[in-house]
């Protein structure tokens, strides 16, 4: 008796059924918890992992050098009220991590270091003006 091959459609519905696309994420979601000396576990959001890379890697690793360059791009006739959303958020991730004694090292060393979300946190912190929604908590 001969073999029956299951049909091209069949394959294609348990093949669409087996990918799942992973959807972009919304700044404000909870993308990391790291643990902390203290009791409570640290949430990051997607806006403080995005932060903590471009400071990483655009500037050294210092906050300061991040603020001064937001500050030069409103100077420059950027959004006022895009850049000191962003500074709100960055002054309120700088406190909580003071708060739980955490570097930006610790944050970066558990972030996936692809290129693109190197290239992502890029357009998000310094260049595209998030959707209302996106925004941090802050």
């Amino acid at each position: 008796m001969p073999t029956r091959r299951p049909s091209p459609t069949t394959d294609q519905s348990a093949l669409s059924r087996a990918v799942v696309k992973k959807s972009t994420p919304v700044g404000r979601e909870c993308a990391l918890v790291l643990p902390t000396a203290s009791a409570q576990p640290l949430e990051l959001s997607y806006w403080d992992l995005w932060f903590a890379l471009v400071a990483d890697a655009d500037f050294d690793g210092s906050w300061d050098r991040l603020v001064e360059h937001l500050r030069w791009q409103k100077n420059q006739g950027g959004s006022s009220r895009l850049v000191e959303r962003k500074l709100s958020h960055l002054r309120e991730l700088e406190r909580r991590l003071r708060q739980a004694n955490v570097e930006i090292s610790a944050i970066v060393a558990q972030i996936d270091q692809l290129p693109g979300e190197l290239r992502r946190a890029r357009n998000q912190v310094l260049t595209r003006e998030p959707r209302e929604y996106s925004n941090s908590r802050s």
